[in-house]
C-alpha cells in the first residue's frame, strides 16, 4: 500500500556529525578570521531517520559559526581543538589556542581583502573573476549532496512520509479492527488508500522541490554576503555561472543572475 519511495525514510543509512570543538581560520565567504567548529562526519545506519549511533568515519570538515559555510578541512593544521564553546565569542584568544599563525598563513588574502573593503574595482579582472567564482565552488558541494538520491529531503518532505507511514500504519488498525463492520471497514480501507496516494504524491513533490528551498535559504544568502564587498556586475555573474555550467556544476544551472544580482544590490541585512 505504501509506495517504496517511504522506504529510505524508515531505514537505511544518513551522515551523522559530531561537533567536536573550536578552531580559528580564514572563512572565504565571510571574508575575514572567524570561529569554525570541527565537526566529525560519520556513515550510520537509521530508522524513521533517528541515527543507530555515529557511524564510521566519513571525513572532518570545519563550519563558519557566523555564517555556517562548512568547509572540508585537515585537523591536523591547528595547535589544539578548543572544547570550550564560550571560546566562540573570544577570537583572539581561539587564534592564540588553535591557530596562532593563522595571520601570517593568509596574509597575502587578508591583504587583497583589505584591498576589497576600500575599493574593489581596482582589481584586476582575473583576480575579479576568480574572487567572484570562489564562493559558487564553495558552496556547489552542498548542492550536489541536496540532489544525491537519499540526501535530497527536508522538513517538509520528511513530514509528509512521517504522516503517511504511520497514517497508513493507523488505517490498516482500523480496517483489521472493524473486521465485523463490512461498511466502516471499507470506508477505513478506502480511506488509507487515499492517504497512501496523496501522501506519497506529497512527499515525491517535496522531494523534487526540496533542492530549490536548499537555494533560496541556505545558498542565496552566502552567496550575497560573499558577492556584495566585491560589487560584481551582472555581465559578470552571467560569466560565472557560464563557468560553473562549463565545469559541470549544477549551481550554474539552478541559480538565476538576474535573482541573485537583485539581492546583491538590495538594501543589506542587519
Amino acid at each position: 500500500m505504501i509506495s517504496w519511495a517511504c522506504v529510505i525514510f524508515i531505514y537505511g543509512t544518513r551522515n551523522t556529525e559530531r561537533r567536536l570543538g573550536l578552531i580559528a581560520d580564514f572563512c572565504p565567504i565571510c571574508r575575514t578570521i572567524r570561529p569554525f567548529e570541527i565537526i566529525r562526519i560519520g556513515r550510520a545506519s537509521h530508522l524513521f531517520l533517528v541515527s543507530l549511533g555515529s557511524g564510521s568515519l566519513v571525513a572532518h570538515s570545519m563550519r563558519c559559526t557566523v555564517c555556517e559555510t562548512a568547509m572540508k578541512t585537515d585537523q591536523g593544521q591547528y595547535l589544539k581543538i578548543e572544547p570550550t564553546r564560550g571560546r566562540v565569542n573570544d577570537l583572539e584568544a581561539l587564534v592564540r589556542s588553535t591557530y596562532p599563525n593563522v595571520r601570517e598563513v593568509w596574509a597575502e588574502r587578508l591583504a587583497i581583502e583589505e584591498k576589497i573593503k576600500k575599493d574593489p574595482s581596482e582589481m584586476v579582472p582575473e583576480l575579479r573573476a576568480k574572487y567572484i567564482l570562489e564562493p559558487f565552488s564553495i558552496l556547489s558541494p552542498a548542492l550536489e549532496a541536496r540532489y544525491e538520491h537519499a540526501s535530497r529531503t527536508d522538513k517538509h518532505a520528511n513530514m509528509g512520509c512521517i504522516v503517511t507511514v504511520f497514517g497508513c500504519a493507523g488505517l490498516t488498525a482500523l480496517v483489521i479492527w472493524l473486521h465485523n463492520n463490512a461498511h466502516y471497514q471499507d470506508k477505513a480501507m478506502a480511506a488509507a488508500a487515499i492517504l497512501a496516494v496523496a501522501g506519497t504524491a506529497y512527499t515525491l513533490l517535496q522531494i523534487v522541490l526540496a533542492p530549490g528551498r536548499f537555494i533560496r535559504a541556505a545558498l542565496m544568502p552566502k552567496l550575497v554576503l560573499c558577492l556584495r564587498p566585491l560589487r560584481p556586475q551582472r555581465e559578470e555573474i552571467v560569466a560565472t555561472l557560464e563557468r560553473c555550467r562549463a565545469a559541470g556544476m549544477r549551481i550554474g544551472k539552478k541559480l538565476k543572475a538576474k535573482s541573485l544580482m537583485a539581492q546583491i544590490d538590495g538594501p543589506a541585512a542587519d
